[in-house]
């Protein structure tokens, strides 16, 4: 999803077309299921038809819930894709019971003080509520994109 950020502050709206939006940051909403589900977050220059050529990004993310635990995972990019995205970062805003614990990669981290906190961050987690959803319970995970990662929550 693109952030308010991303908005065009002159005209108050955004880019929807190709060659306009490189985004650094990508919030992904994610609502687990005991099935395994994902999805492919591709990028490409948007300008050209490199991306016949392999000059595009393609990483697959995935999630499973398994009793009182979820697993988000980014598998590496696409070998065959060339192409450098912008993307630095996804902020994963997992809806459902909040985590008690979250590690990334087999390493147990700890929670940020706050959402505003989690923004600054390479990595964290922070417990909280999805006010545009009704404030229903949801944990926001950030890492780091464009490489393999593991985040595993444990919920309460």
């Amino acid at each position: 999803m693109m952030s308010d950020a991303d908005a065009n502050p002159a005209s108050e709206t955004y880019v929807t077309s190709v060659g306009g939006w490189h985004p650094t940051e990508l919030n992904v909403e994610v609502f687990p299921d005991a099935k395994l589900t994902s999805f492919d977050y591709y990028d490409d220059d948007g300008d050209s038809y490199d991306y016949e050529k392999g000059e595009y990004f393609l990483q697959t993310l995935s999630v499973q819930r398994s009793g009182t635990q979820v697993t988000f995972e980014t598998a590496s990019p696409d070998p065959v894709g060339s192409f450098k995205p912008q993307l630095q970062y996804y902020t994963v805003k997992i809806h459902g019971n909040v985590a008690s614990s979250v590690s990334i990669n087999g390493t147990a981290i700890n929670p940020v003080a706050n959402l505003t906190s989690l923004t600054g961050a390479t990595e964290g987690w922070v417990a909280g509520a999805d006010p545009d959803r009704g404030n229903i319970p949801v944990t926001y995970v950030r890492i780091k994109a464009g490489e393999k990662q593991s985040v595993v929550l444990t919920t309460r």
